[in-house]
């Protein structure tokens, strides 16, 4: 422990003794004063420079609970209004969010006090003691005792006339989780790579690509080596604040929970620090919390110093009178902070919990799990719904929470203990959903009498949960991973429903997980990305659903994302086991507010409208579909997605309507293997003109309805040897430039120099489109890149400008629409085989007259530069033009109604950004 030098921590000692004095004899706001919690960090000349509290602090509670101020002490050889002395003061007090400090050297003295964000000098004393050396202050101890006196008196005025106030302890747990958890990280990093353990490493760089990459959208790839050593010492020393914390809370009814802090304050050797905390967790039923792995002990020295100083800091406080909100508010400030440092994004939004727990559960006798537990805010407010019901042991002993690592379920346990429910069991496990099943054997520590109880693990009536979103490509080179996902598809086989694919994503094979553990007519409610509501005419994730589940409920935010994270949309999926599924009837819902803007009220009254079924409601649109006419518009090519936006005209359109796949031959453009030697030729290069073929890179250059190149590519069809007799010195020169920049995709060509040829094409479009819903023609000479989706005509007689009019009609648009699925970032996402799925406007149906009329117009209209989409629905030329042509289908009467589904569909989609 390292220590205040010899006098300075003397005469530290006789202030602290010497304002005890003070407030014992006097009727002062102060009650008592402490210090002694500094320790420094290793590599300071001034080991108490980056220490985390004050050298002394003052109380308003004889129970230490209420914090005054602190205190920054200095010796007289150091200027009073020295910067560092000043700045750390304001350090600690911010870190504690106490509003006055006091700085101190023996012979000056100066109070701070905090005016809004602002710190202000309060009172100066000057030269007022004739210390000018550190032996000065021990003999004149009388002379600066007096000079206490004044400055107690004058913090006390402060206090009495409420300039400034103090504040509980507790309050500043979050402040300094934050700060050891910044602050220390980096130093216990660097400690891990020095300490040279290559296979503690590993392990660390295991933990990441596992653990902590479920609640993170970076590929691991991308993330450093020593990002990772840094994000594993902040879960290190958030476990043991968190561990330290909820320990103290418990210190006065739990005799083990002391004896662990005490250790922690008087041992050294912190395997014994372990050794007491995990027989505490023996004879209790905080396993998650208060557990310590043996690499949790595997700390620098400075790492070991703040863990005491935290610890320290907590030590003496009596907190067995905390009220219940008190206690609640502190353990939330914690989690609070592993949420933010380690989980990052896809925590669930409390508000975002509340809607789909109220909104779910309508059975209060029941047992309720959420596997994937997360950081506990959903399963936090199913207890508290169950417990204003049916009491809080009832809740305790009926609603579960498990997760696949330690890490979440530290958290999700203190987010699940309240100051009323500590002696009562929180059914909290560690296992991965695609494990759990029914009648697993489960153990739990009673904390009441320590004794350990084997519980089986029930049919659930509800499953509600945050399911993590682990792409396909993750859990490839994952292979027990993939064992599980094979147990899934398994299962599906003996119920003879088709096995889901490599490629679905994580959470496809979660939800069939949750059907295992659900009883029959059980409920799930679960968040999951929307990447489900893809389809396609052949094989979709909503047949399995249908297979196994009644579809209740499909919920998005049509303004505003739920979550911070930018690549993903979320929805909520309400279902209900079933032997025997039924053509019933599945609500698509909008919610119209952004719930992040929404009081707890209006949340309450949202979820109660939900669980109701109430068709009209302020907050959400609603439509309805029966099982049948889904999977009716799963074949007309229409993804689920457009659901949500009312389109039970389609019906009253389809027989005007022609498959795309009768019309059209589709292609993607060409994939190069190497865009730096194929595309964007510098005429420095000096290459022979007949080699340079002009090239449609992007669909965000092209302008108008007719797309001319926006660069140029190398295109080469004779061999090298062939250039070279024919005395093509440009081209010759140039791809020996190249030679040893081949590409692996380059070498698995014929002659790696030749760009691929690619497919003719009379019109392309984009798989990504955003504010720009439309299709360009192309000249038969053009090269289209990879981003493009090109058409080709089957009929190669077809009137081109008629099928091209008719594809830049509202419906086509509504079309390439309704076949994607929005991106976080407010892009469609759609796929050539997505389109051609579709259907456009029956060209055949017209009379010579009628295409006659059409091509007129869009002759002219053509002409324009291809405008956003929400402006072409309002623009009178282009509504002319529609009007137009469905009144030579007969189908004018639908117009308002395709207008309103796209435009509704474009703006829910363009709100996703956030």
């Amino acid at each position: 422990m390292v220590e205040l030098k010899s006098n300075e921590r003397s005469e530290a000692i006789e202030l602290i003794k010497e304002s005890q004095r003070l407030f014992e004899k006097n009727d002062f706001v102060f009650k008592e004063a402490s210090g002694e919690q500094s320790l420094g960090k290793n590599g300071n000349n001034d080991k108490r420079a980056s220490t985390l509290f004050p050298d002394v602090l003052y109380y308003v509670d004889e129970f230490q609970t209420q914090v005054a101020l602190g205190w920054e002490l200095k010796m007289p050889d150091t200027d009073i209004d020295d910067k560092e002395l000043y700045s750390n003061a304001v350090d600690k007090a911010d870190r504690l969010k106490t509003n006055v400090f006091v700085l101190w050297n023996f012979k000056e003295v100066l109070v701070y006090y905090r005016d809004e964000n602002e710190w202000k000098l309060s009172k100066r004393w000057t030269d007022l003691i004739d210390n000018q050396s550190r032996e000065d202050v021990i003999q004149n101890r009388t002379s600066w005792k007096k000079i206490l006196l004044e400055v107690v008196i004058h913090l006390n005025n402060l206090f009495r006339e409420t300039i400034v106030h103090s504040v509980p302890v507790l309050s500043s747990t979050e402040n300094l989780a934050i700060d050891i958890s910044e602050k220390f990280s980096v130093e216990l990093a660097d400690f891990y790579q020095k300490e040279g353990n290559r296979k503690f490493l590993i392990e660390i760089k295991r933990w990441y690509d596992n653990e902590l990459m479920e609640f993170s959208s970076n590929d691991s790839k991308n993330v450093s080596d020593g990002t990772k050593y840094q994000l594993f010492a902040k879960n290190v020393l958030l476990s043991w604040i968190n561990r330290i914390t909820f320990a103290n809370l418990l210190r006065s009814t739990h005799n083990s929970m002391f004896k662990a802090l005490d250790t922690l304050l008087t041992k050294s050797d912190f395997k014994e620090v372990q050794s007491a905390f995990n027989e505490a967790t023996a004879i209790s039923d905080f396993y998650t919390i208060i557990h310590c792995d043996d690499n949790e002990t595997k700390l620098s020295s400075a790492a070991i110093s703040v863990i005491q100083e935290y610890a320290s800091f907590l030590n003496g406080k009596n907190f067995e009178n905390l009220e219940h909100d008190e206690f609640r508010n502190t353990l939330e400030k914690i989690i609070h902070v592993s949420k933010r440092e380690l989980m990052g994004l896809f925590t669930t939004p409390e508000k975002l919990a509340k809607i789909i727990v109220y909104s779910t559960i309508e059975n209060l006798n029941s047992d309720i799990i959420d596997p994937c537990v997360g950081s506990g805010t959903i399963a936090s407010e199913v207890l508290e719904v169950i417990k204003q019901s049916k009491g809080v042991e009832y809740a305790h002993n009926h609603v579960w929470a498990a997760d696949k690592y330690k890490l979440p379920l530290q958290v999700a346990n203190i987010s699940l203990s309240s100051k009323d429910s500590l002696n009562l069991v929180n059914l909290v496990f560690q296992k991965d959903l695609l494990s759990q099943k029914v009648n697993d054997i489960i153990s739990i520590t009673d904390p009441k009498t320590g004794e350990i109880s084997n519980r089986k693990l029930p049919e659930f009536d509800y499953v509600i949960s945050n399911l993590p979103f682990i792409r396909s490509e993750r859990t490839a080179g994952d292979d027990l991973e993939r064992k599980k996902m094979d147990e899934i598809n398994q299962y599906l086989k003996e119920k003879q429903i088709k096995p889901l694919g490599e490629k679905k994503d994580w959470y496809q094979y979660g939800i069939i997980g949750i059907e295992r553990i659900l009883k029959d007519s059980g409920k799930l409610a679960v968040i999951t990305s929307n990447s489900w509501l893809k389809t396609k005419s052949k094989s979709n994730y909503v047949e399995t659903l249908f297979s196994l589940f009644n579809i209740k409920k499909v919920i998005i935010s049509s303004n505003g994302r739920w979550f911070d994270n930018a690549d993903v949309v979320t929805v909520i999926l309400i279902a209900e086991k079933t032997r025997n599924p039924s053509n019933n009837k599945i609500q698509f819902i909008k919610l119209k507010t952004d719930i992040h803007t929404m009081d707890n009220n209006d949340i309450e009254k949202l979820s109660e409208s939900l669980l109701l079924d109430e068709e009209e409601s302020t907050f959400y649109d609603i439509a309805t579909y029966s099982k049948t006419e889904i999977e009716e518009y799963i074949q007309s090519g229409l993804s689920l997605n457009i659901l949500f936006h009312n389109i039970k005209w389609f019906k009253d359109i389809e027989s005007v309507t022609i498959p795309m796949r009768k019309v059209f031959v589709a292609n993607r453009g060409i994939k190069s293997g190497n865009d730096k030697f194929f595309y964007d030729i510098s005429s420095e290069e000096k290459i022979e003109p007949e080699f340079i073929a002009p090239l449609l890179m992007n669909s965000k250059k092209i302008k108008g309805f007719f797309a001319t190149p926006d660069s140029n590519a190398f295109f080469v069809d004779k061999t090298l040897e062939e250039l070279r007799k024919e005395n093509k010195s440009g081209a010759v020169n140039y791809i020996n430039k190249f030679t040893d920049k081949q590409t692996k995709s380059q070498q698995s060509y014929l002659h790696w120099y030749q760009l691929p040829k690619g497919k003719p094409a009379d019109f392309v479009t984009t798989l990504n489109p955003d504010k720009r819903l439309f299709w360009s023609r192309v000249p038969s000479d053009l090269l289209i890149n990879q981003r493009l989706t090109t058409f080709k005509l089957i009929d190669d007689k077809e009137n081109k400008e008629l099928v091209h009019a008719l594809l830049n009609t509202y419906f086509s648009q509504f079309m390439i629409e309704a076949t994607g699925f929005g991106r976080g970032l407010g892009a469609l996402d759609t796929t050539k085989d997505g389109i051609l799925d579709s259907v456009m406007l029956n060209y055949t149906l017209l009379s010579t007259d009628d295409k006659k009329d059409i091509v007129e117009i869009w002759k002219n209209l053509s002409k324009k530069d291809v405008p956003d989409i929400m402006e072409q629905l309002r623009d009178e030329q282009w509504l002319e033009f529609n009007k137009v042509v469905l009144e030579k289908f007969n189908k004018k009467m639908l117009l308002p109604k395709i207008i309103e589904s796209l435009s509704q569909s474009v703006n829910s989609r363009s709100n996703q950004r956030g």
